[in-house]
């Protein structure tokens, strides 16, 4: 019980000097590279890893090979990759069927749900309403 009480009060000490240990840590982390950090890190049994860029990520062959990144035309004509769909079915496939919508593409099909005439949304777009 007594252990458990100082390991308790280290880490609300550490907490409450979030600010001081973090300005430390990162001005040490500037002086290494970040294969060594992570060597030296983990040589001291903490768990610790590097964090993939963006690109780094989408490169990586787990990421391929699960179709993480599919190809989606834009509405501009554009192909570009787009993260796909997390969970993976054997018998139904995930894809990106279309890309996101541009600002206000739906929004006349989406007034006319809500019960607006073509009149009351042009009446509305001409006082700046919508």
């Amino acid at each position: 019980r007594a252990r458990q009480d100082v390991v308790g009060a280290l880490g609300l000490e550490r907490l409450e000097q979030r600010e001081l240990v973090d300005s430390v840590v990162a001005d040490w982390c500037k002086t290494q590279t970040a294969a060594a950090v992570v060597q030296q890190l983990t040589d001291l049994g903490l768990a610790i890893t590097r964090v993939n860029t963006f690109a780094e990520a989408s490169r990586d062959p787990h990421v391929a090979a699960r179709d993480m990144l599919q190809n989606t035309q834009l509405s501009d004509g554009r192909e570009v990759p787009l993260t796909g769909p997390a969970a993976k079915f054997s018998r139904t496939p995930t894809r990106v069927r279309e890309a996101a919508p541009t600002i206000g593409q739906h929004n006349a099909e989406i007034y006319a749900e809500i019960g607006l005439s073509e009149s009351e949304q042009a009446t509305l777009k001409k006082k700046g309403v919508i």
